[in-house]
């Protein structure tokens, strides 16, 4: 199993601190599961910086499409961690889970957080047109991660370099953010 070098981590990660410090317009390519780990991190310092500047009854809000919640990627214990400080500093997180049913491989960030209320997961129940929906991580209408369509992916098949998925990143894009969290609520509240 290949594993990205240091340098190359590093110098990425401060591309994206950069981009998130800055209230960047632009985009950064996101393609591999350790690049998602990375945006990951910053989308949450994000929501967790501007959930520090709000009163406790204004949550931020981080959503969530995706179509197995790997653990590779969201169950890393720093990513559980920073879930976790993002819900105690007030946020609110809801994940859509587009499949039958969560496998295993993609439960540590639900088991590690299960007991806060501000996490809410709903699991869609099939796998149908999957592979049409876009999966992304918004936070709070205004930065987000954005992947392409792509063909069903079970969690245990992820490591550093794998599945290469074409995404892109911002940190300032308020109106196509917010029309994502339409689409997003729009699946969510059917599903009630």
């Amino acid at each position: 199993m290949a594993k990205v070098s240091h340098e190359v981590r590093k110098e990425y990660k401060r591309i994206l601190h950069r981009s998130r410090v800055d209230k960047s317009e632009s985009f950064v390519g996101n393609r591999y599961p350790w690049q998602c780990q990375a945006a990951v991190h910053e989308l949450l310092s994000f929501g967790i910086d501007r959930q520090s500047k709000r009163a406790a009854n204004e949550p931020v809000e981080i959503l969530i499409l995706t179509g197995s919640l790997p653990d590779y990627v969201f169950g890393v214990d720093h990513s559980c961690t920073e879930f976790e400080d993002f819900l105690n500093a007030g946020g609110r997180v809801r994940v859509l889970v587009w499949a039958k049913e969560i496998q295993p491989g993609a439960r540590k960030l639900i088991e590690h957080n299960k007991h806060l209320s501000a996490l809410q997961v709903r699991v869609s129940g099939t796998d149908n047109r999957g592979e049409s929906l876009s999966h992304f991580l918004v936070v709070d209408k205004t930065a987000y991660r954005l992947e392409r369509p792509h063909p069903k992916v079970p969690p245990q098949a992820f490591d550093d370099f794998t599945p290469e998925i074409p995404a892109k990143i911002t940190f300032n894009d308020p109106t196509f953010a917010t029309e994502l969290a339409t689409f997003f609520d729009d699946i969510w509240n059917r599903m009630t």
